[in-house]
């Protein structure tokens, strides 16, 4: 049987996904903040102004910004991510965090997700972990943003308007993300 089905060039799907993240982080928080979710572990964020860089501890997590830029410094070293790239933590970590783009008609908007140890334990049982690609030093790690996981992570934030699919599917998905970020 010969299908064909109509796909989008990843880097537009990737724009459109964000662009929909975008929208919804907007309506969700209204105000500069931070704002906790009924989903264990996801906190969204708005900046309206860039900021000095204040001191910090990161938790392990990942931290998404889909419109702004924000950057992480630890010990001299700078991270920078943006709507291309996220921040994956996989310790606790004092940190600068600084926002660098951010105005009232383009604020920045982001999230993090904690990591769960839980999740990455089960996940390096079940898993078999190529030896000759990890940094075995990985502490913090800037990471491309990619179509899978901004269509999973999409999911996960689009629980928060219909919350009687959270106590089922915020653990699935969170579990899901934890993987896609395993295997990069």
């Amino acid at each position: 049987m010969n299908s064909t089905f109509f796909t989008l060039p990843s880097n537009r799907q990737t724009k459109i996904l964000n662009n929909q993240l975008i929208n919804i982080l907007d309506r969700l928080t209204k105000t500069v903040g931070t704002y906790s979710t009924p989903i264990k572990g996801l906190k969204l964020f708005r900046r309206e102004t860039a900021r000095k860089a204040c001191a910090c501890l990161y938790n392990p997590s990942i931290v998404w910004v889909c419109q702004g830029v924000k950057q992480m410094i630890i010990d001299q070293k700078i991270f920078r991510y943006d709507e291309n790239h996220f921040l994956a933590s996989s310790l606790d970590l004092p940190a600068f965090s600084q926002i660098l783009e951010a105005t009232q008609e383009k604020p920045c908007l982001g999230f993090s997700l904690n990591l769960e140890r839980n999740i990455i334990v089960e996940l390096i049982a079940q898993m078999e972990f190529p030896n000759h690609n990890r940094d075995k030093s990985f502490s913090v790690k800037l990471c491309n943003t990619n179509e899978t996981l901004l269509n999973t992570i999409s999911r996960l934030i689009s629980l928060i308007n219909d919350r009687k699919f959270i106590p089922i599917l915020a653990p699935l998905i969170i579990k899901e993300i934890h993987y896609i970020i395993f295997n990069k």
